[in-house]
């Protein structure tokens, strides 16, 4: 395979007027811009928050049936001042993926790390990929987990959503940190499925993977009772054996058992208030996993462990629009979720030291906010002003047990399963936001501004172990996190606009608390640590500075037929006070790296009565001053993306058929002393602490997909994933290195029956 140079800036920008050229230059008499960028909140210096903290159930009495072939809109949706795409579960449907994170492999600036195996996979958005700086959100709850050489711990089955939102870049509303940008996912309702006047309804849905055997079968009950009460009840459960790979072997331990169960009830007590409250749970095992999913074997040191994981969300959602009060609407959020996940793991490598170990995670995230908008409008005049508040708490506990008494730490004996390297504890960030939006005439300027107040606390024997040292076991900092952005717009359909915006991104409870970070390998942090090795107490939070630019054409009236959407965003971000770059001098801490991060990202969409079209292209660059030997973030960076997905359909609608073709670029990674062949080949570069430097091969993938409309609802989706039996491998996302290869080639059918 030969190395694939990444595409330049400069090719991104001539592709982005190749496509103006083609389609034809905007109209002249252009009206409107569209409503998905209304002139009170078009430029927003963070973009408004997600349609996804609204519910939608206040749409009952006009939602029509949205599985036919009466298209509401395409089925992504591109805002035209902010880098954010909005999927519908359309699009989710026709990919038949069986993952949230494989539903987004085609956007642009997202690329999914880890894998293949279930559970090993997390999202990353410009290169960032740590819990704290992908946000996501599920019915507007915070989601999110951290565990050594595991994914992300989010685990939502695409059959259960309604629409995906994913924003990239920094926002207001989505939270302290998230560098790298939000995705929120909104799970359906009964008014999804029923068509005008129905009451009640049923949708059953069975599906198969010959790669892997899998079988997905899906039961949803929902209705109307009364038109201000919405009920659904979906159950889903997906069963397979391992994967197979390019070369007709299996993946060792890549089994599937996942169960997934949605119960939702919208309100509309008045005309003026609706409520959503939702419920979902993702179970999986008890059942043989790798305890290092993200590159282990069953003969490694980690080994095989049997694995039990419980997610539940619980999320509570309002909207209050007073009639009489046509200028003011209040909406908010109360959630919460709790993840447990628990591995029992018998260890025979020793006889001396035989142990039958428990590791037991427990996260619960809770999630309160509150926005207020006001609308005015004075002549050429239009203001939005927002104004919230927002609380997110991460409580996490984790604990190792030993049968074996050689394990066990006598000190630590009222603190049972307590493990230095797996810290418990709580981060707590609670922030007011507030954010203007002036628009007169082409131009809008927003100015907007988020300050928060952080704690972090250690807990347990991690605790006890700090305060008797005299080392601070909590730790609480204030942030501001200021924004100002500009559209200008041309004919109306035409748009730019520039963002400049500061965040911060606070260290995980891992990284504040564990005895085995940064102060451990360094002499002068670890005097510094009240010789702990525990050393939060010392860490900056990272500050980044991101300047963005947008330009966007948007038709409001068709074009050739159909409605054209195209955008590139160009984008800049500065972090300084690197973590990985924490250095003693004169006894005192400092973090002098400082990390540049550059790209962009080009996307299209193209949906007519015949034919649609996607594509996107995206591209990331980073460097580090001062970062460390290693500078990890630089190395876990994903090779460009080039993607482009073609359809038609045919027969009044009936019948769908498309490709979808994808081309990662190579990428510098880290290696051992060997790679696999089909991964990549070694530079000859090798770093002071000894790791190797590498190139990974970007692969080229080809998928195919097929949908038949048999009767009005009744549907028979088939796809084959990989068409070409591509022999690849995945991005790891752990410390710079090569993932596993990648999954063969995979025929999958679905036929879903609704009554």
């Amino acid at each position: 395979m030969q190395h694939h140079p990444r595409p330049s800036l400069a090719h991104h920008c001539r592709l982005f007027l190749l496509i103006l050229c083609l389609t034809g230059s905007p109209p002249i008499l252009a009206q409107q811009a569209p409503a998905s960028a209304a002139p009170a909140s078009a430029a927003s210096s963070s973009p408004k928050p997600p349609q996804d903290d609204a519910p939608e159930s206040n749409r009952l009495p006009d939602i029509k049936v949205q599985d036919t072939v009466l298209r509401d809109g395409p089925a992504r949706t591109l805002p035209s001042t902010a880098p954010v795409t909005r999927v519908d579960s359309r699009e989710l449907e026709m990919r038949n993926t069986g993952t949230l994170n494989d539903a987004l492999r085609d956007i642009p600036g997202v690329a999914v790390q880890g894998g293949p195996r279930d559970g090993a996979t997390k999202l990353s958005i410009r290169g960032y990929s740590d819990s704290e700086d992908v946000r996501v959100k599920i019915d507007g709850a915070v989601k999110g987990f951290e565990k050594y050489r595991y994914g992300s711990g989010i685990s939502l089955d695409p059959e259960l959503i309604k629409t995906i939102e994913v924003e990239r870049g920094t926002s207001l509303f989505a939270g302290s940190g998230a560098l790298g940008g939000t995705i929120s996912a909104t799970t359906k309702s009964a008014a999804d499925l029923l068509g005008r006047g129905e009451r009640w309804g049923a949708l059953a849905k069975f599906g198969y993977n010959d790669n892997n055997h899998e079988r997905l079968r899906m039961l949803s009950l929902f209705g109307r009772p009364h038109e201000r009460i919405d009920l659904l009840v979906s159950l889903t459960d997906r069963e397979s054996s391992d994967l197979e790979l390019a070369d007709k072997t299996r993946l060792p331990v890549s089994a599937t058992d996942a169960h997934s169960r949605l119960f939702k009830l919208g309100l509309m007590p008045t005309d003026d208030l609706t409520l959503d409250i939702s419920r979902v749970e993702q179970h999986s095992g008890p059942a043989l996993e790798l305890y290092d999913v993200l590159g282990g074997s069953p003969t490694d040191s980690f080994g095989v462990v049997e694995r039990t994981v419980d997610d539940v969300t619980h999320s509570l959602r309002f909207v209050y629009a007073p009639s009489s009060v046509p200028w003011l609407k209040l909406r908010g959020t109360l959630a919460r979720g709790d993840m447990h996940l628990l591995d029992l793991r018998t260890m025979r490598d020793n006889p001396t030291r035989d142990s039958d170990d428990a590791y037991d995670w427990r996260y619960r995230i809770d999630t309160a906010e509150l926005f207020g908008e006001a609308r005015f409008k004075a002549g050429p005049m239009q203001a939005q002003v927002t104004a919230g508040l927002q609380r997110v708490r991460n409580d996490r506990d984790a604990q190792v047990h030993y049968s074996n008494p050689l394990y066990a730490d006598p000190d630590m004996a009222e603190f049972p399963g307590y493990s230095g390297a797996q810290p418990p504890g709580l981060s707590q960030s609670t922030a007011l936001i507030l954010d203007h939006n002036l628009t007169w005439g082409p131009a809008t300027v927003s100015v907007g501004s988020r300050w928060d107040k952080q704690l972090a606390e250690a807990k347990g024997g991690t605790a006890y172990v700090m305060n008797r040292a005299g080392v601070p076991s909590s730790i609480e900092f204030r942030q501001s996190s200021p924004s100002v952005a500009l559209t200008l717009r041309a004919l109306d359909d035409l748009s730019a606009t520039i963002r400049r915006s500061r965040a911060f991104r606070p260290p995980l409870i891992d990284e504040y608390f564990t005895n085995n970070g940064y102060c451990n390998s360094d002499q002068a942090l670890y005097e510094l640590s009240g010789e702990t090795g525990i050393c939060g107490h010392l860490y900056q939070p990272e500050v980044a500075y991101q300047t963005e630019f947008t330009l966007a054409w948007v038709p409001k009236d068709k074009l050739w037929g159909g409605r054209l959407q195209t955008r590139a965003t160009f984008f800049r971000i500065t972090t300084s006070h690197v973590l990985e770059s924490i250095t003693a001098v004169n006894g005192r801490s400092e973090q002098p790296g400082v990390e540049y991060r550059h790209g962009s990202e080009l996307e299209a969409s193209y949906d007519h009565p015949f034919w649609f079209m996607n594509l996107a292209v995206s591209r990331v660059d980073a460097r580090q001053e001062n970062g460390g030997a290693n500078a990890p973030a630089v190395f876990d960076l994903p090779g460009s993306l080039t993607s482009a997905t073609l359809g038609t359909r045919w027969l009044d609608n009936k019948v769908e058929t498309g490709l979808r073709w994808r081309r990662h670029g190579d990428r510098t990674t880290l290696s051992g002393a060997q790679v696999r062949p089909e991964c990549g080949r070694l530079t000859g570069q090798v770093l002071p602490n000894q790791r190797r430097v590498a190139t990974q091969y970007g692969p080229e993938v080809l998928d195919l997909f097929a949908s038949w409309r048999i009767e009005e609802r009744t549907v028979l989706r088939v796809s084959v994933d990989n068409a070409t039996n591509e022999s690849y491998c995945t991005l790891s996302g752990f410390l710079g290195g090569i993932g596993l290869p990648a999954a063969g080639r995979a025929a999958k059918m679905t036929l879903s029956v609704q009554m």
